[in-house]
């Protein structure tokens, strides 16, 4: 049975009012988004990290996650632990908001027992009624980075109470495997090749050391896979800008279709208003020829009667001198027996 942790327990901690999760054996985490997946996992700082300033929560602060996980005093992140020295508790407790002060690292012997935080109403204990209850147990706060450091380690120097849960030949090399543990918590930030250097140092390898030469088991392949992957960083470079020029490639399409379609419904209408001028000028003209035949008509038929006026007004001139002379010789022919005898 190898040392480490073997249960964590969360009391009023994050999203969590209560939880109670066995790390014995495999173990597979299954939640929505915003579950509180991470906020599990992410425990593992307090428990493996000595030095505050060496842990990392993704986009939040220090003091942000301490907000957020120890909420008041009667919050506490623990960790049952097999140990050189049988089962121990390592944990974290809020402090309240008044004090201001941090929260309290501490450890104890034993298994943890629920009943050491609550009291018979289920309702969590006062700091100093838990520490009551865990006096016999050897009870320790730890103060230090150093201290907390220390018990994880099995020949810690500076105390003899070194619990082996980080088992290191060489206690010097523990920076090493703090970065390691942080950056496998945040696998989403770290580089393959940072990871690849963490895990050669703590092998005891150069981080320079060939491992698999890829070149002789891939051959004629490898130098194939390497331009492709030249490519795709490339492309990876230069991801923002392919995705805004294909953005703007899909309003220039979308702009395309809507005057695509306005021209096919301008032309449309425009063969339409063709069609209907040219058979209005067909009729204007049609008409305009009509009025040409009869004003030409009519001026033919005027020039007639103008003639025919004239015809008759020479025949009418001889008509006129002979009455002339007629009422000429009436004057003077003598008075008829008829005008006489009036």
């Amino acid at each position: 049975m190898r040392n480490g942790p073997t249960k964590i327990i969360l009391i009023n901690a994050g999203k969590y009012e209560y939880a109670e999760v066995s790390l014995d054996g495999a173990i597979q985490i299954v939640g929505r988004n915003n579950a509180g997946k991470s906020t599990l996992i992410n425990t593992l700082h307090f428990l493996y990290i000595d030095d505050r300033s060496k842990m990392s929560f993704g986009p939040y602060t220090f003091d942000q996650t301490l907000d957020y996980y120890f909420i008041n005093e009667h919050s506490y992140v623990l960790f049952e632990c097999r140990t050189v020295r049988g089962q121990v508790v390592i944990g974290w407790r809020g402090a309240s908001k008044a004090s201001g002060a941090d929260p309290e690292r501490f450890f104890y012997l034993g298994p943890y027992r629920r009943e050491d935080f609550f009291d018979e109403r289920d309702r969590v204990r006062k700091p100093a009624d838990v520490n009551t209850q865990l006096v016999d147990r050897d009870y320790q706060s730890l103060k230090k980075p150093s201290e907390h450091r220390a018990i994880l380690l099995s020949n810690a120097a500076q105390r003899n109470n070194g619990l082996g849960i980080v088992a290191l030949k060489d206690g010097e090399r523990y920076s090493d495997f703090r970065d390691t543990l942080k950056n496998l918590l945040n696998l989403a930030n770290i580089a393959q090749d940072q990871m690849r250097e963490r895990l050669l140092m703590l092998a005891g390898l150069p981080t320079d050391y060939v491992a698999i030469d890829a070149r002789r088991i891939l051959g004629d392949d490898y130098e194939q896979l390497r331009r492709e992957r030249d490519e795709l960083s490339l492309f990876k470079n230069h991801q923002s800008d392919v995705q805004s020029i294909i953005q703007l490639f899909n309003e220039r399409q979308v702009l395309w279709g809507r005057l695509n379609y306005r021209w096919q419904d301008l032309k449309a209408r425009k063969k339409i208003f063709d069609e209907e001028h040219t058979a209005r000028v067909a009729n204007v003209t049609e008409k305009i020829a009509t009025a040409r035949q009869a004003a030409e008509d009519a001026k033919q038929a005027a020039d007639k009667k103008q003639k025919e006026k004239e015809g008759l007004l020479q025949r009418q001139s001889p008509i006129d001198v002979q009455l002339k002379m007629l009422e000429k010789n009436k004057r003077l022919t003598p008075d008829s027996p008829s005008s006489s005898s009036k």
